[in-house]
């Protein structure tokens, strides 16, 4: 079997940590955070009290800097000469991370590792599909900075609304679920109405077993073990926002979901149906769709 890597991005308070550790006990693998510390210290000869005193003052500021500004360029090779820049410790930490990831199956909890692996084949990850789909297609003198290519993080839901309710939104592309859901916005929701509903801001949330099914069959070959069970996502508020709004349908069964989804009133319990009363919202269809279904 080929060896796996599930990467937990956290934040102060969101309990990364002990998912990690949970999830490496159910899948019998091991889950690295400080312990990528100790293997890069050895690496670089330094001692590790003192590496891993560099790495928290560098962790808020310097990191998530790099991310939006790291070029592809390969690691040193090798015994490093003495540790002496911020730039110095991420490539040390980058070469251990990739190292693990070849070795054996593994959590690696934080340390950019969501970013530094985003190249892998069979990666299930936003950022890669991002860079994919849509950034690696846009001509280059209309590509929007990498500073303004924003993903919702635990522990940072109120900042994307913040930025989002302060700002004019053009576009809106979405997809549209098994059951109706758009973004991550899954139905039911209990204890709130359906207007409480279309105004909920970003959040995390469970994902609902008919998603799991859903994408588990047809992403990952029916692997839904694997599948994410937790995710966060933009909420309604942010996405009807949008001045523009289109439906991407590429799947036959999404024709079954948007009849129901204009046939039925608005409400929670399908998402997408909260676009009727949108003022310029659409459905685009693929070709290969259309075609099909000719």
């Amino acid at each position: 079997m080929e060896t796996y890597a599930i990467t937990i991005a956290r934040g102060f308070g969101t309990g990364g940590r002990e998912i990690a550790s949970k999830l490496a006990d159910e899948l019998g693998i091991h889950s690295y955070e400080n312990r990528i510390l100790t293997l890069a210290a050895q690496y670089s000869g330094m001692d590790e009290f003192e590496f891993r005193e560099v790495d928290e003052k560098l962790r808020g500021s310097y990191v998530r800097s790099q991310i939006q500004r790291m070029q592809k360029r390969f690691l040193p090779q090798g015994h490093m000469e003495e540790f002496v820049s911020d730039d110095r410790l991420f490539q040390i930490e980058a070469k251990i991370i990739r190292e693990l990831v070849k070795a054996e199956s593994c959590i690696i909890v934080g340390k950019c590792s969501d970013y530094l692996l985003k190249d892998y084949d069979n990666v299930l990850s936003f950022h890669k599909i991002m860079d994919e789909m849509l950034y690696s297609r846009i001509d280059k003198e209309l590509l929007m900075p990498e500073d303004q290519r924003l993903f919702p993080e635990p522990g940072h839901e109120e900042e994307i609304d913040r930025f989002i309710d302060e700002t004019e939104v053009d576009l809106c592309l979405t997809g549209v679920g098994i059951n109706g859901h758009i973004a991550f916005n899954e139905p039911p929701e209990d204890g709130i109405t359906d207007s409480e509903y279309k105004c909920i801001g970003t959040r995390c949330l469970d994902i609902s077993k008919e998603t799991v099914t859903n994408n588990g069959a047809n992403k990952l070959k029916g692997a839904l073990d694997i599948f994410p069970k937790r995710c966060i996502t933009l909420g309604m508020r942010a996405l009807l926002k949008a001045k523009c709004f289109k439906v991407y349908l590429y799947c036959p069964w999404q024709w079954g979901i948007m009849r129901k989804a204009a046939l039925t009133s608005e409400n929670k319990s399908m998402p997408v149906s909260f676009l009727q009363s949108h003022p310029n919202s659409e459905m685009v269809v693929t070709k290969a769709l259309y075609n099909f279904m000719l």
